[in-house]
């Protein structure tokens, strides 16, 4: 098998992180990572782009392709409802009118969204929709910066969904299980359910304080029982898990960023050891491509 490079970006609040993987006889290596923060002065939407413009001429491994998963504070996120005898073209206009409700002078072809049926109530007629939705002179804008440096950008998705690549990556088994994807982050809380490797639920809620994450937990935990549970981000700690573990389910696990990948030519991975959660999506998205 030819050996392939993949390069992947993540933002996640006022961080940035990169990496670089090589897949060669299907055995993932780490060639390159970093991260940068942001600049508090620093106004621009594209931030995070800086570091990559910069060094794109002299990342290992000479990748040719970019994937970049964002943070939810930069798209828009959302579950709805609707009714499942209605056409394509009816079911579009219904999500144009939920976005309308939320996003401030809302027109459609200035948007992208992108939509996925989480779960489906025949007997009420009615089926679950996901929509990820961003502003598309952003797309161009983000594509019109990479191409300048003769890469070609692949994916464009939201870290959570990204960090879901990675659960069934690391965790194939799962792909047959009910299980739930928990981000503890800063100031929110984002949660999947993934049923028979199929993602059949997805919320997020403003806030970071254990009880309350436990809370949070617990009920959707038990409203449909999970086998497992995985946790990551920032609040993703050994503290955290242990008392998860104890008041919930012993079925909790850290994600790991590299438990499958080979991270020995990394030359300065032990600058990252305290943070490696920064890269879970990062690692996810590219991943995609694998």
């Amino acid at each position: 098998m030819a050996q392939q490079t993949y390069a992947a970006l993540s933002v996640t609040d006022n961080i940035a992180s990169f990496i670089v993987l090589k897949n060669e006889d299907a055995k993932i290596e780490a060639l390159f990572m970093d991260e940068f923060y942001k600049d508090e002065l620093d106004g621009s939407n594209l931030w995070f782009l800086k570091f990559f413009i910069n060094r794109s001429d002299s990342i290992p491994g000479k990748p040719k392709n970019i994937s970049i998963s964002l943070d939810r504070k930069i798209l828009f996120i959302h579950t709805f409802p609707v009714d499942t005898g209605l056409t394509k073209e009816k079911e579009n206009e219904h999500m144009n009118w939920e976005l309308s409700q939320h996003i401030p002078s809302y027109h459609a072809k200035e948007y992208l969204s992108d939509t996925h049926i989480l779960k489906v109530a025949p007997d009420k007629q009615k089926k679950e929709l996901l929509s990820v939705t961003i502003k598309r002179s952003y797309v161009y804008d983000i594509n019109d910066k990479i191409t300048t440096k003769n890469f070609n950008l692949d994916y464009i998705d939201a870290t959570h969904f990204a960090s879901g690549d990675l659960l069934f990556y690391n965790h194939p088994e799962v792909k047959t299980q009910d299980v739930l994807l928990v981000a503890l982050n800063n100031t929110y809380i984002e949660y999947s359910r993934y049923s028979s490797g199929k993602l059949t639920d997805y919320q997020c809620r403003s806030n970071s304080e254990i009880e309350e994450i436990i809370q949070f937990i617990k009920y959707n935990f038990t409203k449909e029982k999970a086998e497992r549970i995985f946790i990551y981000g920032s609040k993703a700690t050994t503290d955290t898990l242990v008392k998860l573990r104890t008041d919930i389910s012993p079925h909790f696990t850290i994600l790991n960023p590299f438990m499958r990948i080979n991270v020995n030519n990394v030359k300065n991975f032990n600058r990252f050891t305290t943070n490696l959660q920064n890269f879970i999506p990062t690692v996810g998205i590219a991943l995609r491509n694998i």
